[in-house]
Order: structure tokens, then C-alpha cells, then sequence
């Protein structure tokens, strides 16, 4: 079984501009409302690829019965943990003669009972063959080693996928797999070089000095990779048309991780979660993958092996 967790979710809106310039009105092309948050989506495309997943997340009293709703329609088994506050409000713009989106994300805050009450249910049934995803923001007021304790008392293999603070602190809780895209990996390191070899070669190290399992680097555009003590990987991105870029590093974890618990090698794991990206990133808004768009995809795929 796979566990996720989302702390911060959000309602996310989403628009299109077919242009955009300052100090001028700029009319919306398309808009849509969904449910969002790492986690969610996280829960979300582990079901619609098959596996047996479910999601443990806070329920703010505003908000929380377009989430619930939600969630049931994508048979997406959950746990909510009630909090006094609204759902926070994400945007995001994409504007289409530029090919790029700008993200303006909102925020909210929980008590330390909220977080205690979260910790316990998240870790509450868990058996050593399962997998447990920390990723995502933490609203304010949770501690930035909420999930560094979390890694610490699992009785189970666990990935991170978060930046900052918060992702250096669970590294040294020792997870079984950290997911940075390269801008957080170049923060948590101070590297600059992208070539795949060296930053493999850092990978390595970090695995030999903190005791972490594995890491799995994206490269946005240029694909990803994936390293252990032994082994090392690359996928090029496959070459689809890019309609957005959102949920792409939560659909590529979610399918890794389904992978691992189906014991498929390295190199064809990281094959199917770029796969499951990819088709990610031919939606639009806030939609992702399905089991079917992500096995037509699989064949355009390659492993290459890093030295």
C-alpha cells in the first residue's frame, strides 16, 4: 500500500491568456476550478494507474466539500483532519504566445494539535512493505521537521519530495527517496554543473554521507534521473506537445513508486514514471495521467545508464 499525504491543500484555478502585457487589461482565454495539492495529486494518479493507494490530508472547514468531493469521484480512499480555516487559493496563468506559466500560490496556517492529530494518522495502520509519500509545502505553523520526525517513526520505506528546510531536515532522517527538481537539488548542494555524470557523482555522495536510499533528480525538459549507491539512470523527456507543467513531478513520483511495488527494475521504473509525466504535461489545467496515456507513451521511452 501506498500512503500520501497532503498538509497544504488547495483549490487551484487555472486560466489560459493568449497573451499578456503589463499596465493593460488581459482578457481570460479558458478557466477551470479543481482541487489541488501534492499530495492529492499524488493519491490521484495512484489510483487511476491501479495502485493501492490512499491519502491522508488536512480538511479545512471552507473548502472541504469540493475537496471530499472530489477525492470520492477518483476513488481516492482518504482520512481528513478537520482544521478551522480555509482552503488556501493557488492561480496559476499559463500564457500561450510565451509557452510559460506563472504560479501564484496562497498559504495557511495550523495549530500544533492539528499537526499532532495529522502525525498520528498518518503513520496509524502502516506495515513495513508499504511506502509512505511526504510531499508538499507545510502550512505555517508546522514545524519544518514535521516530516523529518515523520521519516524517523515510520515503520516503512518513505520518499520526500518538498525544498528548503523542510527537505534538508527529512534528509538526514535518513528516507528511502528524495525527489528535488534540479533548481531545489542545486540549493540543497550548492552545485552548478547539470551534466548527468557529475550531478550523478553528487547524488552519490549525499546517499554515502546521510544514509539516504536513493534520489530521484528531474531536469524539467530534459528528463530524469535516478541514483543509488550502485546504480545510476537517465530518461530523456519524451517529446510531447507541453500544454502545462502542473502535477508532472507528483505524477512522475506517484507512477516511480508504483513501479517499486511492483519490483520493476530501475531503468524501467523511471521509464514508466516519465512516461506517466509526460502525459501529465500534454493536459491542461490541473488534469493528469491515466493508466492508459501513460502506457501508450512507455514505448518512447529510453534508460541510459550514467557512469
Amino acid at each position: 500500500m501506498i500512503r500520501c499525504v497532503c498538509m497544504n491543500p488547495s483549490l487551484d484555478q487555472s486560466c489560459t491568456l493568449p497573451s499578456f502585457s503589463f499596465d493593460s487589461a488581459n482578457r481570460i482565454h479558458t478557466t477551470r476550478t479543481d482541487p489541488g495539492g501534492k499530495g492529492v495529486n499524488a493519491a490521484v494518479v495512484l489510483r487511476r494507474l491501479g495502485a493501492d493507494a490512499d491519502l491522508v490530508l488536512l480538511c479545512p472547514a471552507e473548502g472541504s466539500e469540493t475537496m471530499q468531493c472530489f477525492l470520492k469521484s477518483e476513488n481516492v480512499r482518504f482520512t481528513s483532519i478537520p482544521c478551522p480555516r480555509q482552503m488556501r487559493r493557488n492561480l496559476k496563468i499559463q500564457v500561450e504566445d510565451l509557452g510559460k506559466t506563472v504560479e501564484i500560490n496562497g498559504d495557511m496556517h495550523v495549530s500544533e494539535k492539528v499537526c499532532a492529530e495529522a502525525r498520528e494518522k498518518i503513520l496509524h495502520g502502516l506495515a513495513p512493505d508499504d511506502w509512505l509519500l511526504l510531499n508538499g509545502s507545510l502550512p505555517q505553523g508546522a514545524a519544518e521537521t514535521f516530516y523529518a520526525d515523520l521519516v524517523r517513526r515510520a515503520p516503512c520505506r518513505t520518499a520526500v519530495d518538498c525544498d528548503g528546510k523542510s527537505l534538508r531536515a527529512a534528509l538526514h532522517a535518513s528516507p528511502a527517496l528524495i525527489k528535488p527538481n534540479l533548481e531545489e537539488f542545486k540549493a540543497l548542494t550548492g552545485v552548478t554543473s547539470e551534466s548527468p555524470a557529475e550531478l550523478a557523482g553528487i547524488c552519490r555522495g549525499l546517499i554515502r554521507d546521510t544514509g539516504l536510499g536513493m534520489v530521484c533528480l528531474t531536469l524539467g525538459a530534459k528528463g530524469a534521473m535516478l541514483v543509488t549507491e550502485s546504480e545510476s539512470w537517465f530518461v530523456p523527456a519524451v517529446p510531447v506537445q507541453a500544454r502545462g507543467t502542473h502535477g508532472a513531478g507528483d505524477t512522475l513520483l506517484s507512477a516511480l513508486i508504483y513501479q517499486f511495488t511492483k519490483r520493476a527494475p530501475l531503468p524501467d521504473a523511471l521509464r514508466y514514471a516519465s512516461a506517466a509525466a509526460a502525459a501529465s504535461v500534454q493536459k491542461e489545467g490541473t488534469e493528469l495521467a491515466t493508466a492508459e496515456e501513460t502506457a501508450s507513451l512507455y514505448p518512447l521511452t529510453r534508460a541510459e545508464k550514467i557512469n
